[in-house]
């Protein structure tokens, strides 16, 4: 049989695997917060509303990395929940200024138990030296490789 070259070998391309490790990080995710209803980018919006209030949509989704429509339906969802409200910014018809409610700030209470146990399960095989290594690695693909984003990313906080 002959031996498999790495340029072949789906099952050792970055791309493959990065997708396939966000599938397992989403499903060990919702497992730990499905008694509260919570999706990775729906608590992305919760955390950074919590740190920086008062956020349209568009610097929301730059803020958390991700497409303005996506970002919509997210802030839709979480607004039915009363999670966060949306005020209509004066003299623009556009734009609202979004904020977590009470609700929105228990959530996150809520949320920290079983978020910490989703970050713990994801991290478990790794030893604490190559947990700290992992991270270093994916900021700094992240980081140099932002330039390419489709939808960019903006950190403050």
């Amino acid at each position: 049989m002959p031996k498999k070259s790495l340029d072949n070998d789906l099952y050792h391309r970055p791309g493959f695997l990065i997708r396939r490790i966000h599938q397992l990080f989403v499903g060990i995710f919702e497992d730990e917060c499905k008694s509260i209803n919570l999706s990775p980018p729906q608590y992305s919006v919760l955390r950074v509303l919590a740190s920086i209030p008062d956020q349209d949509q568009s610097s929301l989704a730059k803020l958390i990395g991700m497409d303005k429509v996506t970002t919509l339906h997210i802030i839709r969802n979480l607004e039915k929940r009363k999670l966060i409200s949306r005020i209509r910014l004066a003299g623009n018809k556009k734009r609202f200024s979004i904020n977590l409610t009470n609700n929105g700030f228990e959530m996150i209470k809520k949320a920290k138990s079983p978020v910490n146990k989703a970050y713990l399960r994801i991290m478990a095989p790794l030893t604490s030296k190559q947990g700290v290594e992992f991270l270093k690695t994916l900021d700094l693909l992240t980081s140099a490789l932002e330039k390419d984003a489709r939808a960019p990313l903006i950190k403050k906080y």
